[in-house]
Formats: structure tokens, sequence, C-alpha cells
């Protein structure tokens, strides 16, 4: 799953995702209070399964 892939997925679950508050190559999400920075360089780039776990614990997303 690449970063687009994943933001979508995330924006399903009711995430707000925040083009301009990411530093870089990087986009804040959020999902209540909960805030975690998703990397998007590399457009057809694969993410880590970890970074992905790591991304859906931080925003306390359990599936």
């Amino acid at each position: 799953m690449n970063s687009d892939q994943f933001l979508r997925y995330l924006a399903k679950r009711g995430a707000t995702i925040n083009r301009k508050a990411g530093k870089g190559g990087h986009v804040e999400v959020t999902l209540g209070d909960r805030i975690a920075f998703v990397p998007t360089h590399g457009g057809a780039k694969q993410l880590g399964k970890g970074l992905m776990q790591a991304v859906k614990k931080q925003l306390g997303i359990k599936d």
C-alpha cells in the first residue's frame, strides 16, 4: 500500500488529513485528539507494514 492509499484508508475511518501541517514530505493525520505523521515521498513507493501499524496505533485504530 502506498501513502495515498493509506491516507484514503485512514480517512474512511474518520481521520482528518492536513497536508499543510506536515513538514516537507510528510502529512499530519488527526483522529480525535490523536496526531500522527505519514510520509508522502515516492508516489508509488510502498509503505512498510511496521510504519502503517505504528501510525494506526498512534491514532487508536484497531483493525
